[in-house]
């Protein structure tokens, strides 16, 4: 139906005396403005006195409306209980008829719109009893009102005031096993639509389900509001409190029914009516003073706990759940509900990245995980990227927490697949430190002689697959391996770790370094030098190499490699490089090597006497006791050294020159003299040298 107002209201034509309700199938002109229905009109001079307080949204259409001067905005300056559609000044008329005649969605309203056309709204539920139609037509009006204007600023009170009107209007029209659960208390009371659903399921001996017990806790007056992290974080918060609760009540919550029954008034939006509401039957109601059980208390605070740093993350970044640091914040036992597909794309990658079998750059994981460069690697970065991918069920290599060290910048690391997620570090055992450590052991020796023999690679594979260790940690050391192999092990990178080892295992270990040298049938100049390096780091004797490999020379070769490692066997088999002639070590090429090795010892041990005797001479009143335990030349080479924190390897080796030292000597003299005095190197060797700045601040004090 379609009725002209202004075509109707003439001065000689009276409208009755009662307010004209326009439903929502028709349609009125007012002020040129076609507007569809849902509202009231009326003049004001036939209002009564006694309805004067109705009047708040009757538009009068006979008052003037005039357009807003261009550029001036809405503003309402009035109080709410003043708030009259006549009272209006005539530009803002004009802009709220311009609202109702849009599709009443534009953003660009002011707030009392919303209230405004509220008002009549209401008025048409509580006090008309319209149809059952008209009455769902109206919440689902408000409904979208609400879902409308939701999040924009500046509307808390039309939200408070459309959300009370639903509450209490869903209680009225709906069953009560058809309401939904709420979980935000207006107005200081808990909202009627909880109230009939709860009291009906506790009249009915109904358990109560996690979300209606969360809703009674979250709903109530005399409970402690839910926290930010719960409001920040609910769709989680909500999910973990079901996970918890039912854990807790797998039968749910049986409540006994209070005595009370259930009374309830509405007190309109427009403070201009209350309406008493009474179509509950049989229904208890829930006071103030019936609070729901401790435990549901107790679940929710345990379950904000678990979402505290998820939740403080949220709060500093706007649309913080697409990231993957918030995937990894979430308790594990949610993160399969809540889909990331930042952590999706990183998760195919790394799949397709162990299937390849190549080895990324460390930066590039870094990458991946914070969703940036970095512009250095820090131990920060590869422990967050460790910790995310073990979510995923994938390990990397090497991890600072549980490896000998963590990679450096420009350095690859090995991925590989973990039998399940692991969302907590777990430590491992002293057989896989054992077995790391002889490995780096193992694969410092096999590089001595780049490249490394497949004899080695074999050896060293089949001890680790010797160690009694669990299948995780054999998997990580076998990643190891992999890591190993591609980033030759400096001695000064983990001599720390074999100072600390006692008893008769620094023996072992040197026997198992001299049979991976020996493994592919010879012993090449530089595996012996590598070797007299570990002997000294072990405190074994370095004469005592070519005693040991003169016996491996008389029994034939190593065809089995001696190692305690707690298993049934006393060692591991080293096959050799044709199992029809086993291997054998030349004796006179183990004497040649061994004259050879003097020869350069004398040598150097020439070159450091003559550096000594010359920076004694001329050194500042000839001092040598600069640094307790080096001599005159070491000590000048490293008060240079200490005037920057890196030092290019070809710069290295000039200002080790302009000193008469060998820039290689002077990296194991002084890491080995800056471990027995600071328990640490001095000087970390990687694409370049980098002074450990903790001993370089106590040696410059």
């Amino acid at each position: 139906m379609y009725l002209n107002v202004n075509a109707v209201i003439r001065p000689e034509v009276i409208l009755p005396d009662e307010d004209i309700w326009i439903p929502k199938n028709q349609t009125v002109t007012v002020a040129g403005r076609e507007i569809a229905g849902m509202i009231y009109l009326g003049n004001r001079k036939h209002f009564r006195r006694t309805q004067e307080t109705y009047a708040d949204s009757v538009i009068d259409p006979d008052l003037e409306v005039e357009d807003a001067p261009s550029g001036r905005s809405l503003s309402y300056q009035y109080r709410l209980s003043s708030m009259r559609y006549y009272t209006l000044h005539s530009y803002n008329r004009a802009r709220y008829l311009d609202w109702l005649a849009s599709d009443r969605a534009v953003y660009d309203c002011h707030e009392s719109m919303i209230r405004f056309y509220l008002y009549g709204l209401e008025r048409r539920f509580f006090l008309d009893s319209p149809p059952l139609e008209e009455q769902h037509a109206i919440i689902k009006e408000v409904e979208r009102l609400l879902t409308r204007y939701n999040y924009m600023f500046g509307f808390q009170q039309a939200r408070r005031e459309l959300s009370y009107f639903l509450y209490t209007a869903h209680a009225m029209v709906q069953p009560p096993d058809k309401i939904e659960p709420r979980f935000k208390i207006i107005g200081g009371n808990m909202s009627l639509d909880v109230r009939v659903a709860i009291g009906h399921m506790i009249e009915a001996g109904q358990p109560l389900s996690s979300d209606w017990a969360l809703s009674w806790y979250a709903t109530h007056p005399d409970t402690q509001p839910l926290r930010a992290t719960a409001r920040w974080a609910f769709p989680e918060f909500r999910a973990l409190f079901a996970q918890l609760f039912e854990k807790a009540f797998p039968k749910g919550v049986t409540v006994s029914p209070p005595q009370v029954p259930l009374q309830a008034d509405y007190r309109a939006a427009s403070l201009s009516f209350d309406a008493s509401i009474s179509p509950f039957k049989e229904i208890p109601d829930i006071p103030p003073r019936f609070n729901p059980p401790q435990q549901i208390g107790e679940i929710v605070h345990e379950a904000t706990e678990a979402l505290n740093k998820y939740g403080r993350f949220l709060r500093k970044h706007s649309e913080g759940w697409e990231k993957i640091e918030a995937y990894t914040l979430l308790p594990q036992s949610i993160r399969p509900l809540f889909e990331n597909a930042a952590i999706k794309e990183l998760q195919s990658w790394a799949g397709t990245v162990i299937d390849s079998g190549n080895l990324p750059l460390i930066e590039q994981i870094v990458e991946k995980v914070d969703e940036a460069p970095p512009e250095k690697i820090t131990k920060g970065h590869t422990t967050r990227a460790a910790n995310t991918l073990a979510i995923l069920s994938i390990g990397m290599v090497p991890d600072p927490r549980l490896d000998l060290r963590g990679p450096k910048m420009g350095e690859p690391v090995v991925l590989f697949k973990l039998p399940e997620p692991v969302t907590e570090l777990k430590e491992v055992s002293s057989r896989y430190h054992e077995a790391l450590l002889c490995l780096m052991i193992g694969a410092f020796i096999a590089h001595a002689d780049d490249p490394v023999g497949k004899e080695e690679h074999a050896a060293l594979e089949t001890y680790l697959h010797s160690v009694p260790v669990t299948e995780p940690e054999r998997d990580r050391l076998l990643a190891n391996l992999q890591w190993a192999l591609s980033v030759p092990p400096n001695l000064a990178g983990f001599r720390r770790h074999l100072k600390n080892v006692a008893g008769d295992l620094p023996l072992k270990m040197g026997k198992f370094a001299l049979c991976i040298a020996a493994v592919d049938g010879k012993i090449e100049t530089a595996e012996i030098k590598a070797l007299e390096k570990l002997y000294k780091v072990l405190d074994l004797a370095p004469e005592s190499i070519y005693s040991e490999l003169h016996a491996l020379s008389l029994s034939g070769g190593p065809k089995t490699i001696p190692f305690a490692n707690g298993s049934q066997n006393s060692g591991f088999a080293a096959a050799s490089p044709d199992d029809q002639h086993p291997v054998i070590l030349d004796e006179g090429q183990i004497a040649s090597l061994k004259m050879e090795t003097a020869q350069v010892s004398a040598l150097l041990g020439n070159i450091f006497e003559e550096t000594v005797q010359e920076e004694v001479s001329t050194g500042s009143n000839g001092s040598t006791d600069v640094f307790d335990g080096l001599d005159a030349g070491h000590s000048a080479f490293l008060r240079e050294l200490l005037t920057r924190q890196h030092w290019d390897k070809s710069e290295y080796a000039v200002l080790a020159g302009r000193f008469q030292l060998m820039h290689e000597g002077t990296l194991e003299t002084l890491n080995e003299w800056s471990f027995d005095r600071f328990d640490d190197i001095l000087i970390d060797e990687g694409a370049h040298y980098d002074i450990n700045p903790e001993i370089s601040a106590k040696l410059c004090q």
